[in-house]
């Protein structure tokens, strides 16, 4: 992250908050005074999230990426800027078992870069919001 980037009072939205690199970017994001929306499919009481207590000081949305609408509701009710897209099914063992919601995941992250997803955002319609994510598939 940019140190010129003033994150007072910014919004941003991670998804994959429980996973590793999830948690740390949620803690470093507190730290320079983001409000921080975490979309959440799974509590893991095991995550660095919930472990350090960052979980507490974030506005949870409960909902999957393959969930139509989950996160156009997450950056519209949140007011949410930036959006930093970790999310993924990292568990080999349970894409291969269930490979549809991976998929389903997969293509929600397509389509969330493509800027299709959420059309009706009022930061998309304005330019204001900016998307950051791994390139995973």
């Amino acid at each position: 992250m940019s140190e010129s980037r003033s994150w007072a009072d910014s919004a941003a939205l991670v998804t994959g908050a429980t996973g590793m690199v999830g948690s740390w970017l949620v803690r470093e994001l507190l730290a320079k005074g983001a409000r921080v929306v975490a979309l959440i499919h799974d509590a893991d009481s095991h995550s660095e999230l919930f472990r350090s207590g960052d979980a507490t000081r974030v506005s949870v949305v409960n909902g999957a990426l393959e969930e139509p609408g989950c996160v156009e509701r997450a950056i519209n009710e949140h007011e949410v800027a930036t959006v930093f897209h970790l999310g993924a099914q990292t568990i080999v063992g349970r894409a291969v078992r269930s490979p549809l919601p991976t998929f389903e995941g997969q293509r929600a992250r397509q389509l969330l870069f493509a800027g299709r997803v959420p059309p009706t955002s009022s930061a998309r319609q304005t330019g204001r919001l900016r998307l950051v994510g791994q390139g995973l598939w």
